[in-house]
């Protein structure tokens, strides 16, 4: 119940607090999806310097999920991995670019439906 309770709270903050100047490629792609037992999910989202980038994962109770976000030259640059179903990760880009934000549910025997929010 702390969980839900705390993810909704978090959406409420990244919802009021996203800058209105993002671009995101193809399309938004915030919002839930299905992941399979150890598969993961890629989303690449422009950022601009100044603006805090942010992402937060909620699924299912029992359900491990955890995210990275990569930069344009695939370093790893922040991550959520802990043994939870919610993960809240944030960062503050040092210039213009596209990052990558990859989303991994590690269960080997439950799939989940995942929401993902994105500054």
């Amino acid at each position: 119940m702390r969980f839900r309770l705390a993810f909704l709270i978090s959406l409420l903050v990244l919802l009021c607090t996203a800058p209105a100047s993002a671009l995101v490629e193809g399309g938004g792609k915030n919002g839930c999806f299905w992941l399979d037992p150890n598969t993961y999910s890629t989303y690449r989202y422009f950022w601009y310097y100044g603006y805090a980038g942010g992402a937060s994962v909620n699924a299912a109770s029992g359900v491990d999920v955890d995210v990275y976000v990569y930069d344009d030259y695939s370093n790893l640059i922040v991550s959520g991995a802990s043994a939870s179903s919610y993960e809240n990760v944030s960062w503050w880009p040092r210039i213009n670019t596209w990052f990558t934000v990859k989303v991994v549910n590690t269960s080997t025997r439950y799939g989940t439906n995942v929401c993902l929010v994105l500054l």
